[in-house]
């Protein structure tokens, strides 16, 4: 009972700890409660409200971000002047949740962390998928009966410290955490529904932007012999990286004949692009 009591009085005062605050001596006090949410990446992200004697590159160096990485979450933040109350996006890599807190760590520097349940989440995906725990420790942990959820309901997944998150964690193996997330899933995408095809290999230019039109987030390129939907395998032949990303679309007309992918800012970055055209070896499924 007194699992089902504590999530009932996170319910209670959810109005109050809907953003995490901190104070001007720390970005995260025990007493605030993380609450987040799962972009279109599957990346766990929250809103931090900004408090007095708080900057925009301490509270990126807090999360472990560098400033551009910030900028790129939260692109309104370049053109207005920080202040007091606003809240701003920060994203919280798998590392950093604690699911248990062991006997030797202090429950005072640590804050908890609740998941906010979407319409169609499942037990299972919030335990196995999103949060890395069996469905049996999230259930008693939250003095759940059922494994049932509903929208808008609060589970407690883990702790954040009050120290703050480590750099390495957000951009493990030198790709930012985000960049990785969706790389994996589009990784699996390419490896799992083409089980036993074979592939065609194409070299030639990527072409990437900045004026672009088709310049934003997320993974995804336009190709002109790949199906829309599906996922290219691209290897920057210069420096080795390699990285998945979905067809959106065909490449128009006015681009040059031997430019065989347009990609996206974060396949250019992902391939550690230096020019705006790069040789690339493409592997996909017709």
């Amino acid at each position: 009972m007194r699992a089902n009591g504590i999530l009932i009085l996170i319910i209670l005062f959810i109005p109050f700890y809907s953003i995490a605050t901190g104070d001007s001596t720390s970005y995260l006090l025990a007493q605030d409660t993380v609450l987040l949410d799962i972009n279109f990446r599957g990346q766990k992200i929250f809103k931090h409200k900004l408090a007095k004697g708080q900057t925009i590159y301490s509270l990126s160096k807090f999360y472990g971000l560098t400033l551009e990485k910030f900028y790129d979450y939260n692109p309104n933040a370049r053109k207005e002047t920080p202040r007091i109350g606003n809240s701003y996006i920060v994203p919280i890599p798998n590392k950093a949740i604690v699911r248990k807190l062991k006997a030797n760590q202090n429950k005072k520097e640590y804050a908890p962390i609740c998941y906010v349940v979407k319409s169609g989440d499942t037990m299972y995906g919030v335990a196995n998928r999103s949060f890395r725990v069996d469905v049996e420790t999230l259930m008693k942990n939250n003095g759940l009966e059922t494994p049932n959820l509903k929208p808008g309901q609060l589970i407690h997944v883990g702790w954040i410290s009050l120290k703050g998150i480590q750099k390495e964690w957000q951009y493990p193996g030198g790709m930012p955490g985000d960049m990785l997330s969706e790389n994996k899933r589009n990784k699996s995408d390419f490896l799992s529904r083409n089980y036993n095809k074979k592939t065609k290999e194409q070299r030639g230019k990527a072409q990437w932007d900045s004026k672009d039109n088709f310049g934003g987030d997320g993974l995804y390129c336009l190709h002109n012999s790949a199906p829309n939907g599906s996922v290219i395998r691209m290897e920057n032949t210069f420096t080795g990286n390699v990285v998945y990303a979905k067809v959106v679309g065909r490449i128009p007309m006015n681009y040059e004949k031997w430019v065989v992918a347009v990609v996206s800012k974060d396949v250019a970055k992902a391939l550690r692009a230096i020019d705006a055209q790069f040789f690339i070896v493409a592997e996909y499924y017709q």
